[in-house]
């Protein structure tokens, strides 16, 4: 017997007991070591796997999506590549805030999934899929996740937040209390130009800088109870109140006409704040013999107030100095009530999804300036409703999966100007969208292609119809006509060991674009609004490496964005059709006295939609990341833009007469992050949440 000193006996028919001594030389521990790709594509997703990899060590769940292959992600904001914000479920539960980006860690993640092409059982809007599996949780009773982090930006700004993250598990029931609370001090500072080309060229200059402090709270509390192996039941409510202490903007401006100086003017804008949101899920999920239930019900509601005063001086060239006051006040509320039946059984060997999501939504907005006669006041509301139906296919013939659906949806849109109904403004759309992949392996490449349709809807605060005071020349308002964008996409997929490559190629039609247009004919205010453009086609590819050398780690990401936009500007040739390159190289080395990685962010210069960056763009982010106490203690410094070169350079073009340009100044900043864990495990919560994108449209 392996560990104990042999005894040898003459055989006889009984042997009676026989007493084994340990041995003195005890076997040391064996660890046996295998490697999955860590990247790697199953049905509809592109795998990449965190467990047992140096992404253990990156810090929050933002700083390791940052690091996945066309994934991108910094100040709450997750982006994959060249397909916009996506949805994020964790361990199947919709991520309902972004705050929850901060209270998961790397560590606690067995996988990421990224979709490119998501299918029918996904709301209209939805153009990616972040899924995201934690490792299974162990251990009852009470446990304890508290990080703590401290900032200071080159402006010698601090700022902290606290997260708490308390659980109890006990039997079936599990109960997880999560508590955010910081306080930020943020700066904003650009150079924003103007050129109008009338019978004479006008040309402005603003130097724009923002300052704000600001303190946000967040409580999330989520009950699940386990009724049996295959059936449970949840509920949650959440609470996020952001509240702007000190919102204080400067513009200097300088109006030149045919290169002469025409006018100068200075402006103080004082806007405090306060944004507040309650919302609520509640959940079924589980099995009656072979079909599958998952239903959700959802409510949201917000209350947006802002107050904004301006005071501005101004001179005209030979003239007099003037002076003028602007305030207004903004009251916005929103409300949502959702609910979502996903159904699902087998089906001639392979498997069949079928279900519904109906949303109602209602937004009222009033919007008050003094003096009077300036802009209108505006009182709007809206009230939409959608319902959606869809059925989803998927089987496995051999190594070939295929998946194919269909989903239907009907929006009807109400739009009520002080009380009365307006019938043109209102709109009603019925949309069929059609989706299909297919999966191989050949040899030992997997691959994907696939074809799906996607929807964006304007936001409400765009289809408004009433305009806003910015300042002297700037002036924003909504479009009521805006009609919905519609894409359609063909994506391809494939791995390799440690090779991945995406590719999507798109047909926008009725492009949604950021416009500016003259103000009652004075070439010196610019009117931001929304429009719909000609319809246009855009490719976008990357290609991602990721070995690992023994203790060095590096992951280099190469990435193209190619459109063919249709606009005349200003001089004749358009630079619109001018492709953007992006790389990223990241170089982790796990060491014995803690994880270090340097992350380079490069963008060339290129075109996205109307909006053209005129210079390339260079970040270098680093990270050192250290565990105590057996993993119940650690520290995690991490510093941002550390070279000061990520300063962003934009013009947007709005046809052959008008063109602004933005001048963005970045901070660095350093953070320093303590976490401790004591008992902890991931809640059980499966709730997956209705209405995601009427809430998003809010």
């Amino acid at each position: 017997s392996v560990g104990y000193q042999p005894v040898y006996l003459p055989f006889s028919a009984n042997l009676g007991e026989i007493t084994m001594q340990p041995a003195t030389n005890v076997l040391g521990e064996v660890t046996v070591r295998s490697a999955l790709p860590k990247t790697q594509i199953k049905g509809d997703a592109m795998i990449t796997n965190v467990t047992g990899t140096v992404l253990e060590k990156a810090g929050t769940m933002e700083q390791l999506l940052d690091r996945i292959p066309s994934v991108s992600a910094s100040d709450g904001t997750v982006n994959v590549f060249g397909r916009g914000e996506p949805e994020i479920y964790i361990n199947g539960r919709k991520m309902r805030n972004s705050s929850e980006l901060q209270t998961i860690t790397a560590d606690n993640i067995k996988s990421v999934e990224v979709v490119m092409n998501p299918g029918a059982r996904y709301a209209s809007n939805v153009k990616a899929v972040i899924r995201i599996t934690t490792k299974r949780a162990v251990g009852e009773g009470f446990g304890v996740d508290s990080r703590t982090s401290v900032s200071m930006d080159e402006h010698d700004r601090w700022n902290g937040n606290e997260n708490l993250y308390t659980s109890f598990r006990q039997g079936k029931f599990d109960a997880g209390l999560t508590l955010y609370g910081g306080m930020k001090h943020g700066i904003d500072e650009k150079v924003m130009t103007q050129d109008t080309h009338l019978e004479q060229f006008w040309h402005q200059e603003n130097a724009i800088g923002n300052y704000m402090t600001y303190k946000m709270f967040y409580a999330d509390l989520a009950l699940s109870y386990q009724l049996n192996d295959k059936n449970s039941v949840g509920l949650s409510i959440a609470t996020n109140h952001l509240k702007y202490l000190d919102a204080f903007s400067t513009v200097e401006s300088s109006v030149y006409k045919d290169d002469v100086l025409s006018e100068t003017s200075y402006s103080e804008v004082l806007s405090p704040s306060k944004d507040r949101a309650w919302w609520g899920n509640a959940y079924y999920v589980g099995q009656l013999g072979k079909l599958g239930i998952d239903f959700n019900t959802d409510w949201y509601l917000t209350n947006e107030d802002q107050e904004q005063s301006t005071n501005e001086t101004y001179q005209e060239v030979g003239e007099a100095e003037q002076a003028s006051g602007v305030s207004s006040t903004t009251a916005t509320r929103n409300l949502l009530i959702a609910s979502k039946l996903v159904l699902s059984a087998p089906l001639a060997g392979g498997a069949l999804s079928f279900g519904g999501e109906f949303s109602y939504s209602k937004r009222r907005s009033r919007y008050e300036v003094l003096p009077k006669g300036l802009i209108d006041d505006d009182f709007n509301r809206v009230h939409e409703s959608l319902s959606s139906a869809f059925v989803e296919y998927n089987r496995t013939f051999g190594k070939m999966m295929i998946n194919a659906g269909l989903r239907y949806e009907n929006v009807n849109f109400n739009y009520y100007e002080d009380g009365k109904y307006v019938a043109e403004q209102s709109r009603n759309y019925n949309n069929w969208l059609p989706s299909v992949s297919v999966s191989v392996p050949i040899g030992g490449v997997q691959m994907q292609l696939g074809y799906s349709s996607d929807i964006d809807r304007p936001s409400y605060s765009s289809l408004r119809s009433n305009v806003t005071y910015g300042n002297r020349y700037t002036y924003e308002s909504g479009n009521p006509m805006l009609k919905p964008q519609i894409n359609r996409d063909i994506s391809y997929a494939a791995a390799y060991k440690w090779l991945s490559f995406n590719a999507v190629y798109t047909h926008n039609t009725d492009p949604i674009l950021t416009y500016s247009d003259n103000y009652n004919d004075n070439p010196t205010i610019a009117l931001l609004h929304q429009v719909n453009g000609e319809s246009y086609d855009h490719l976008l590819a990357s290609l991602t490496m990721n070995p690992t050398v023994g203790l060095w780690s590096p992951s280099l990401t190469l990435g193209i964005f190619k459109q063919w936009f249709p606009m005349e500007v200003y001089g004749g040739h358009s630079p619109l059709d001018n492709p953007m390159g992006t790389f990223n190289f990241d170089n982790t080395f796990d060491t014995k006295f803690g994880t270090f990685t340097i992350m380079t962010r490069t963008t060339t210069e290129g075109a996205i939609s109307n909006r053209y960056s005129t210079k390339g763009r260079f970040m270098m982010n680093l990270s050192a990341s250290k565990s105590f106490l057996k993993g119940k203690l650690q520290l995690l410094f991490y510093a941002y833009d550390v070279l000061g070169t990520g300063d962003a350079h934009m013009k947007i073009y709005s046809g052959s007469l008008k063109e602004m340009s933005f001048n963005d100044f970045q901070s660095t900043y350093y953070q320093l992050t303590a976490r401790v864990k004591i008992n902890t495990s991931q809640s059980k919560y499966k709730g997956t949440g209705a209405g995601k994108e009427q809430r998003s449209r809010m």
